[in-house]
């Protein structure tokens, strides 16, 4: 039944981690999720667990805490290891020791070597014939989450105990570990355009974020809460993307003024500005960047159709009875609300790609046209600079060299000039200066012109070019 798995993670070339390094790291943090038998409440705790307490932190499972005179059991539900890597640099920052006796302990030992072989995928797991209570799940969505975790299903006539174990793999982060000046626990720089923390939030920071409280008690009955939390960690990261590609499309909708938006008019406007082919250029390149955004967050959008389709079979596969039914029904509500946010979340960004994409026609056309007009005043100006002489040579045929003096009998280039030539240049140069000025003139009069125009002015212009276009045909 595994063979399949086990082939697909002998392969090197499968290994698209790249068969990182682990590091000397032996502590690493985990999230636990703790039952509270007398209000049926789970209650989250993040702690640190070196290599020397692994050993009898595994076999903690449940424990008895005396308050007010009464013991209270607390039943272990929830055990996720967080785990830095750093795909650039081939690392993973946990010893490899620690990493494989926590995969032994949680069942994962084929998950892990599957994932490493997996770009984007949500996947169940063969377990052991000696462990059928226990099932192993993989997720990858390469190179900022990667997931194995187990779910224990214990059989009908035994006790039953949920435990959901795993290892969330997450891209560490760049300023990790280095003084972080002026900014939030998402980290990255501190601009004018960082307008909110969410805006800098990471897929760590969110993960963080997620766990940090507790969900409802029959959830964790379920094998299906870590890929709710990926989920919810894409959709998270998309509609950020899909805010702040609209603030970075703004400023290029007023360069190019293709929009109809009061709001970037106000703000944004180039209309009384000089427009420069290297403003043009600038802009380009960033709408190209907006669309590559938009692009990697339809990928995350279709990752989500994904893991949602994948948890909708996997909670209609569990056969774990009476017990567990309220959590299957509490996840497949949660299910449909993600799926109708993820629907609605692709046609806003489906609408923003097609801004984007007619700033980027927009300013390509506005790159040939200003090349263009660039082309024609230099040939106005050539034309301008040769014109008169030759208007005045032609209209008075004026003779400004004396060929018949010409010494052809000495070898002389000399060539001698008739009294006219003075008076040709004369006029020329008088002729030049003022068809020159004549021109600037009426250039700068054009373009005065154009910005007293209001916009409702050329509006209405065009409106009435159209309606006499119309009456001629």
């Amino acid at each position: 039944m595994d063979e399949l798995y086990q082939k697909l993670a002998s392969v090197s070339s499968f290994d698209l981690w790249g068969n990182s390094s682990n590091s000397n790291k032996k502590s690493f943090e985990v999230t636990e999720g703790w039952l509270n038998h007398a209000t049926g409440k789970v209650k989250h705790k993040t702690r640190s667990v070196t290599s020397d307490e692994l050993a009898d932190w595994l076999a903690e499972k449940s424990r008895i805490e005396t308050k007010s005179g009464s013991a209270v059991t607390h039943t272990l539900v929830l055990r996720l290891v967080i785990v830095d890597v750093d795909l650039e640099e081939k690392m993973v920052f946990l010893a490899d020791s620690v990493q494989k006796e926590l995969l032994q302990a949680f069942g994962l030992e084929l998950a892990h070597k599957y994932a490493k072989s997996c770009l984007t995928d949500v996947s169940a797991i063969p377990t052991p014939q000696e462990q059928p209570d226990l099932r192993a799940y993989s997720l990858c969505f390469l190179p900022k989450l990667a997931a194995v975790w187990s779910h224990s299903q214990p059989p009908t006539d035994g006790p039953r105990q949920h435990i959901t174990q795993g290892l969330i793999y997450v891209q560490r982060e760049k300023d990790e570990g280095k003084p972080n000046k002026g900014s939030d626990a998402g980290g990255g720089k501190s601009s004018k355009e960082d307008k909110s923390s969410v805006e800098k939030m990471s897929e760590k920071a969110l993960l963080t974020k997620f766990l940090s409280s507790p969900w409802d008690e029959s959830l964790y009955r379920t094998a299906m809460l870590p890929p709710l939390l990926f989920s919810l960690i894409l959709l998270a990261t998309m509609y950020m993307a899909d805010a702040t590609i609209k603030e970075k499309i703004k400023p290029i909708e007023g360069l190019t003024e293709h929009h109809n938006f009061k709001s970037v008019d106000e703000k944004y406007s180039h209309k009384d500005k000089k427009k420069s082919t290297r403003e043009y250029a600038q802009s380009s390149a960033e709408a190209s960047g907006c669309a590559s955004k938009l692009a990697s967050a339809a990928r995350k959008g279709r990752m989500v159709e994904s893991i949602l389709r994948f948890m909708t079979s996997s909670i209609g596969d569990e056969t774990d009875g009476e017990e567990a039914r309220q959590g299957r029904f509490y996840m497949s509500q949660h299910v449909q609300h993600l799926q109708g946010r993820l629907d609605t979340l692709n046609v806003d960004m489906e609408y923003t790609l097609k801004r984007v994409q007619i700033q980027i026609s927009a300013k390509e056309l506005a790159i040939q046209s200003y090349r263009d007009s660039l082309s024609m005043k230099t040939l106005a100006i050539v034309t301008m600079f040769f014109l008169p002489g030759s208007f005045i040579s032609a209209l008075f045929s004026t003779q400004m060299f004396d060929w018949d003096a010409v010494a052809s009998k000495t070898g002389s280039i000399g060539l001698p000039t008739t009294p006219q030539f003075k008076l040709y240049w004369i006029i020329t140069v008088l002729l030049t200066v003022a068809t020159f000025s004549l021109y600037f003139l009426w250039f700068q009069l054009l373009k005065r012109r154009v910005r007293e125009q209001s916009p409702e002015t050329l509006s209405d212009n065009f409106a009435k070019i159209s309606l006499a276009e119309k009456g001629t045909m």
